[in-house]
């Protein structure tokens, strides 16, 4: 089980529509950009619209997942968040942190 800890959302000017970027507990930068390539955003994106919800987005379309959300290198991916509207404004970046509970999911830092 995946819970959710910390939601922040943040204008961006430098997006053209919003991004959500996640992290688990425990997970070091190094994990984080080793495992960039191995992140569970199947199992995530249940939690979009909880997420969504904490943070005061609204409006989803679509949520896509990208490998270079954040980057063109690919060193940040994400969810782009096609339609969706914080504060009235596209230009967004949704921060959350996560936790698994359990082993049911394999996680970068659990596996």
């Amino acid at each position: 089980m995946i819970r959710v800890t910390k939601v922040e959302a943040r204008h961006d000017s430098e997006n053209r529509t919003g991004k959500l970027h996640f992290w688990f507990k425990g997970e070091t930068v190094v994990d984080h950009m080793f495992n960039r390539f191995n992140e569970p955003y199947k199992a995530v994106k249940p939690l979009l619209p909880e997420i969504l919800a904490q943070a005061g987005v609204v409006g989803l379309e679509k949520a896509s997942w990208s490998q270079k959300c954040g980057c063109s290198c690919g060193c940040s991916p994400g969810f782009k968040l096609n339609g969706a509207t914080y504060e009235g404004d596209t230009q967004f970046t949704v921060y959350v942190d996560l936790e698994c509970v359990g082993n049911e999911i394999e996680t970068p830092i659990n596996n």
